[in-house]
């Protein structure tokens, strides 16, 4: 516990991805630490990673429809969320992103696309960041007092690695957002070391 130093405490829940009661009962787990954060009035936007076609590296939906399902007999309304991406494929519109969600599993819940259906329904909000002092998100997630964000662990170019401060960083960032984080660190790969 990293409390004295003013840091967040970091929970590890180890399960069987290929097991379904395991990923259940992490997902009764994650829902008891959390469950003092939220009251009878909160809207709270769930922020998932729907995974890409024919990817198997997002989390399983029967995680997710776990937490949601405990969620929803507590609080006033949840609602599964993400943001377009810049690139062409199932998740640079509205549209297409939602019908992946729903054919990856996520079925269960409501589905909002923050950035709406062609990524320009954006709000500015200010931050404190190195790099920006505002950044572009999805405006969609102004409907909500409360935000969960629900990860999975992956490579990163820029970082090494990405989980869920990348999700919401980088996740819930509009498509000009997302076009200036990514202008915003000039990488390049090097093919002789990677």
């Amino acid at each position: 516990v990293l409390d004295d130093l003013n840091m967040s405490v970091v929970y590890f829940l180890k399960f069987n991805q290929k097991d379904e009661k395991s990923i259940i009962q992490a997902g009764e787990k994650i829902f008891n630490i959390f469950i003092d954060f939220f009251s009878n009035n909160d809207k709270v936007a769930i922020k998932v990673h729907f995974g890409e076609r024919q990817s198997k590296t997002y989390l399983k939906p029967v995680l997710v429809k776990t937490i949601y399902e405990m969620m929803i007999q507590k609080i006033k309304e949840a609602v599964l969320v993400d943001c377009n991406v810049l690139y062409k494929g199932d998740r640079s519109t509205g549209s297409s992103h939602k019908k992946l969600a729903y054919e990856q599993g996520f079925d269960f819940a409501p589905i909002i696309i923050a950035d709406g259906e062609k990524g320009e329904e954006e709000m500015e909000i200010e931050v404190q960041g190195k790099h920006f002092k505002k950044v572009k998100i999805g405006k969609g997630i102004n409907d909500f007092n409360s935000l969960l964000a629900i990860s999975h662990f992956t490579g990163h170019g820029s970082t090494g690695f990405g989980g869920t401060i990348k999700n919401i960083g980088m996740g819930l960032g509009s498509k000009s957002g997302k076009l200036a984080m990514h202008k915003a660190f000039n990488l390049k790969i090097s093919p002789a070391v990677c």
